[in-house]
């Protein structure tokens, strides 16, 4: 254990009341964990990059799916391999969804024994009780995505990090490999998660170099021959994405330094879509910019003051601050190629360590019942913002409901456009499954061209187009539709999610006479 830590003051056996008691709370928190991120888990439509993780996972073979990864997916293939084996005992949304469950459960574990490590047994607690409230992690624990798997694996790396600088005695061989693994995992989950392991080396570096500076070397040593066979994909994809990013509309934007507490406030109190979805109802709609300073405020007010209370510990200041830190300036500072707008979960990993210093002041300060009052507020603003989460009429992109209109209003001679292209998979993993029948083609296709070519004529066209920070539509369909085809407006709808819009319209063709 570092030294100076609240775990070496409380050394010494506990009571078997107050050890039972603990195991209890731990228990009580992993239920309500378990039952939070389970719950409505299949409600919500797949969004966009859901229907893509999917798509990957039911490849017919996993080298089929690995395949695909290194050729278009800009994230490693741990997570298409892990889902791609789940995948096959299950085929619905929410058993799509439910890896990310289990591995927010564990999140819950490893946050309890990390903080109990460097603060003792309360500490503990109250940080995985947080874990299992906290809204921002539950929603992409019931996401069929990365994130959540990147993130465990970083608490996991860091938690055996903070095991190996701590002992007094040369760690163990076990310890180590163990350690190297979960920097290999880490690694192959997300590749940002690179970044909070450059922090590993400088903590580890500045506190335990002399000591055990050639087992560590060893460990980087495996961790970069395990990740020798990804490199060359890994920079091929860092070529596109650099094409992709430049010609991306809004694209290329660095995140700046609001950006920043914008995404501490996600970590500690939610996602930014659910804080604007309900602060965007009648009667609290002129507040919603007070209200989101005042939330940004709060939670940068909570880490600062978790940190200033181990001033006058400088290793603990130097172990949290530097796994903290380190990584946002890095991400700052470094070429990172921004396909389209920064958001909080390219951080992801840092979520946990967010909340381990909020949890850590929470027994330092002298106003002790003030700091347990803040984070009491903190969860409660985490359970207000459940509540709109489990709304059955919130969704993320609602996938499901456009598709299930043109089905049940289609007729034999209509064409679908998908706009734009790489969303016609979530449209149509629904509509096919649904079983409906028109014919869809993606834009870019050539068009007008592709319409005139089917025999026989198309009558009747629904166009879907979708409207987010990562799907921007082009404006030509539309455009065309509207000048040479009869739009009916009683097909003209608005599907609005916390991610994105999905905006449906019909157009019939006019009469032969009339046509320009």
């Amino acid at each position: 254990m570092p030294k100076g830590t609240a775990n070496l003051i409380h050394q010494g056996k506990k009571p078997i009341g107050a050890r039972w008691l603990a195991v209890g709370l731990l228990v009580f928190a992993l239920l309500v964990g378990g039952v939070l991120r389970l719950w409505r888990i299949g409600e919500k439509s797949l969004w966009l990059d859901e229907v893509m993780s999917v798509r990957l996972a039911t490849m017919d073979s996993l080298s089929a799916t690995v395949k695909e990864v290194a050729k278009y997916d800009v994230h490693p293939p741990l997570y298409p391999v892990l889902h791609h084996l789940w995948m096959r005992m299950g085929s619905s949304d929410g058993f799509a969804r439910i890896p990310s469950a289990i591995f927010g459960i564990i999140a819950i574990l490893l946050m309890y024994l990390l903080a109990r490590e460097l603060f003792g047994t309360p500490a503990g607690l109250i940080a995985a009780l947080f874990m299992a409230l906290s809204s921002y992690h539950i929603y992409f624990s019931q996401e069929a995505r990365q994130y959540c798997l990147a993130s465990t694996l970083g608490l996991l790396s860091t938690l055996l990090l903070v095991r190996i600088i701590g002992r007094e005695k040369t760690p163990s061989p076990w310890l180590w490999a163990a350690y190297a693994l979960s920097e290999i995992l880490c690694l192959y989950a997300f590749a940002l998660n690179l970044l909070l392991l450059v922090a590993h080396a400088v903590v580890f570096l500045g506190l335990r170099a002399r000591k055990n500076f050639v087992p560590w070397l060893v460990c980087q040593v495996c961790v970069a021959l395990a990740l020798a066979p990804w490199v060359p994909v890994l920079m091929e994809r860092r070529g596109k994405m650099k094409l992709i990013a430049s010609a991306a509309a809004g694209g290329g934007q660095l995140p700046g330094l609001g950006d920043i507490a914008a995404a501490f406030r996600s970590w500690l109190l939610g996602p930014d879509s659910l804080a604007r979805w309900w602060l965007a109802e009648p009667g609290v709609s002129n507040l919603g910019p007070y209200t989101l300073i005042f939330l940004t405020l709060l939670a940068l007010g909570m880490a600062l003051a978790g940190l200033l209370s181990h001033i006058r510990q400088r290793r603990i200041i130097f172990i949290l601050g530097t796994l903290l830190f380190l990584p946002i300036l890095l991400f700052l500072l470094l070429p990172v190629p921004q396909v389209h707008v920064f958001e909080a979960k390219h951080l992801i990993f840092l979520q946990p360590l967010a909340v381990l210093v909020v949890v850590s002041g929470a027994r330092k300060w002298r106003g002790r019942t003030l700091m347990a009052g803040l984070i009491g507020l903190l969860m409660a603003i985490n359970l207000m913002q459940l509540i709109v989460y489990y709304d059955a009429n919130v969704q993320k992109e609602d996938w499901r409901s456009v598709a299930a209109y043109v089905k049940e209003n289609e007729r034999s001679r209509d064409l679908v456009v998908v706009n734009p292209k790489y969303a016609a998979f979530a449209f149509e993993n629904y509509f096919r499954r649904a079983g409906g029948k028109a014919d869809i083609i993606q834009v870019p296709e050539p068009f007008p061209g592709k319409i005139e070519q089917f025999q026989p004529p198309v009558e009747r066209i629904w166009l879907v187009e979708c409207r987010s920070n990562v799907s921007m539509p082009s404006a030509r369909p539309a455009d065309w539709l509207r000048h040479r085809w009869n739009p009916q407006e009683d097909h003209l709808l608005i599907y609005n999610g916390l991610l994105g819009n999905l905006q449906l319209g019909l157009y019939e063709q006019p009469p032969a006479s009339t046509t320009p």
